[in-house]
């Protein structure tokens, strides 16, 4: 894990998201492979998969911490309908990786306020076939300056 940059904390979420297993479950990777995108998946991307973004970054307590808040939202998207329990479960497992997430390999990051809920089904001109599931989670963030200032 680093927090040197934003494009660094994206890698570290997908590629340890990807591989967490939870108690007497499976991998995402299991069922995703490795379709986890940063922002947008591509126009082709093969159902499921997710896709997510850290949204709002700000300085907590003003110019005066070195902590970092970043909202991660991201969404897992499958077809047909009938996969709706499998889906939930794939953002279940999402969910508790955020809600078990604390690294402290090379900064600091940490998941509070984690839910994880179904949408509504779309309505035309939409695809009422697709099921999604978004995820929400407010990602604490002090970066690897902190690891430095400890040595």
């Amino acid at each position: 894990m680093t927090t040197v940059s934003t494009d660094r904390l994206y890698a570290t979420l997908v590629r340890d998201a990807l591989a967490f297993v939870p108690p007497g479950g499976v991998a995402l990777s299991a069922t995703l492979g490795h379709r986890m995108y940063r922002q947008a998946a591509p126009r082709d991307a093969a159902y499921p998969y997710a896709v997510f973004s850290l949204r709002s970054t700000r300085i907590a307590d003003g110019n005066n911490s070195l902590k970092v808040l970043y909202d991660f939202e991201g969404f897992v998207w499958n077809r047909p309908r009938s996969t709706q329990p499998a889906t939930e479960r794939l953002a279940d497992t999402w969910a508790t990786y955020l809600r078990t997430l604390l690294n402290i390999s090379n900064g600091l990051m940490y998941a509070t306020d984690v839910t994880a809920e179904s949408l509504p089904l779309m309505s035309t001109p939409a695809d009422a076939n697709v099921v999604q599931v978004l995820v929400r989670a407010r990602l604490q963030v002090w970066p690897t300056l902190i690891s430095s200032l400890s040595a």
